[in-house]
């Protein structure tokens, strides 16, 4: 069992968790939104955001979610590189 402290931390951590990943899904729309207005090359496509709807439910399950938006972040960086590069 885990004390009322630890169990506040544990929810406060996957609130954190579900609204980093929320963020990075509107950082992906917003790429998407982006790299529409500029003319892709034949073919390259940038990826949908991905929807994330799972609340955390374990410490463990709130770390998985800060590494997927890790990765997230990682790519949105990538494709606002990309697009910058197009439009200079």
């Amino acid at each position: 069992m885990v004390d009322d402290k630890t169990a506040a931390d544990l929810a406060k951590i996957a609130t954190t968790s579900e609204k980093l990943l929320n963020e990075v899904a509107r950082l992906r729309r917003d790429v998407v939104k982006l790299y529409g207005r500029i003319e892709p090359f034949e073919g390259e496509k940038v990826s949908p955001a991905e929807a994330w709807s799972e609340k955390p439910k374990t410490l463990g399950d709130a770390v998985k979610a800060i590494e997927r938006a890790r990765k997230g972040i990682r790519q949105v960086e990538y494709d606002f590189n990309y697009i910058r590069g197009r439009l200079d």
